[in-house]
C-alpha cells in the first residue's frame, strides 16, 4: 500500500472491506450459512507497529470473542492494533476516522462508541511512520539485547551511526 491509502479517507473502506472479506472467509471456514455469524474477533495489526507484544493480540481476541473491542493506542495518537467483535457492523465502525491524526485513536474510540461497543484498552505503543521512528527503534532494540554480547558483535553507537547514515542516504536518494 502507498502512503496515500494509508492517509486518504479511503482507508475506512478498505478496512471495512478488509473486515467483510475476513469474516466471509471465517464464515467458509466453518461452512456456516449466510444467516449464522461466526463468534471470532478480527484483529488488524499495524504494519508500522513492530513491537507490538504477543500477549496483546491475544487479550484482543479473548476480549472480542464478547461484544468488546480492543485499541492499542500510538504515542502518536494513532493506533497500533485494533480487535473487533463479531458483533462490530463493519459499515459503522471505521466511517468518521480521522485518519493520520493525531486524534486517530480517540476518533475510532468514538465510533466504536457510537456503535454500543465496550472498548477495552490496551497498551501504549510505539509506531514507526517517520525515519526518526526507526531510530528510536533501534535504540529501544539495542537497549532490550541481552547484555552477554559477543565481542564480535558491533557497538550500540557503530550500529545507530550506521542505521542514521543509512536511513539519511534512502531519504537523499528518494528526494532525488
Amino acid at each position: 500500500a502507498s502512503k496515500e491509502d494509508l492517509t486518504s479517507s479511503s482507508l475506512g473502506s478498505k478496512l471495512e472491506d478488509a473486515l467483510d472479506k475476513t469474516r466471509s472467509l471465517l464464515a467458509k471456514v466453518h461452512k456456516m450459512t449466510a444467516t449464522q455469524q461466526s463468534n471470532e474477533a478480527v484483529v488488524f495489526l499495524g504494519m508500522d507497529a513492530p513491537e507490538l507484544p504477543l500477549e496483546e493480540i491475544v487479550y484482543g481476541l479473548q476480549t472480542s470473542s464478547g461484544n468488546k473491542a480492543h485499541l492499542c493506542p500510538a504515542d502518536d495518537g494513532g493506533y497500533g492494533m485494533l480487535s473487533v467483535p463479531r458483533n462490530a457492523p463493519s459499515s459503522q465502525i471505521f466511517h468518521g476516522i480521522r485518519w493520520s491524526n493525531n486524534s486517530t485513536a480517540v476518533s475510532q474510540l468514538k465510533s466504536l462508541s457510537d456503535c454500543c461497543i465496550d472498548i477495552s484498552i490496551g497498551k501504549m505503543m510505539n509506531d514507526c511512520d517517520e525515519p526518526d521512528d526507526v531510530i528510536r527503534l533501534a535504540k529501544r532494540l539495542i537497549c532490550s539485547r541481552d547484555s552477554n554480547q559477543d565481542d564480535n558483535r558491533q557497538s550500540k553507537d557503530d550500529v545507530l551511526e550506521s542505521l542514521s547514515s543509512s536511513i539519511g542516504s534512502a531519504i537523499r536518494d528518494a528526494e532525488t
